[in-house]
């Protein structure tokens, strides 16, 4: 079991994660998101294949894939058509993949890509 101190200071941001609301326009795309979790405690850790190549994968790919870390909730329904938003700096992000389960229900990893 980890230790909860450790734990909260590794949650330096908050975010907000907000799924579509039922309603949608004349092209069938939601335009409307109704926040779910506010004030949430994560992790941001910017994602690349290594270390030294983070910032040179970004451009060739045209997006910044950023990786949130964040506590393991029971029950999460966090989908890909869901979206992030980060209230530090407050930048928004497209979830592009479902949420993982890292360790034995310690944490909770959700890619994402930023919305330009």
């Amino acid at each position: 079991m980890p230790d909860n101190r450790l734990l909260s200071s590794k949650m330096d941001r908050r975010v907000e994660f907000s799924k579509p609301s039922a309603s949608a326009d004349a092209y069938n795309e939601n335009t409307d998101f109704e926040v779910v979790y506010s004030n949430f405690p994560a992790h941001r850790k910017d994602s690349s294949s290594s270390q030294d190549e983070s910032e040179d994968i970004n451009l060739i790919r045209g997006e910044a894939r950023v990786e949130w870390v964040i506590r393991f909730l029971p029950n999460l329904n966090i989908a890909t058509n869901w979206k992030l938003k980060d209230l530090h700096d407050g930048q928004t992000y497209e979830v592009t993949a479902p949420p993982t389960e890292i360790g034995r229900r310690q944490e909770i990893r959700i890619v994402t890509k930023l919305i330009q």
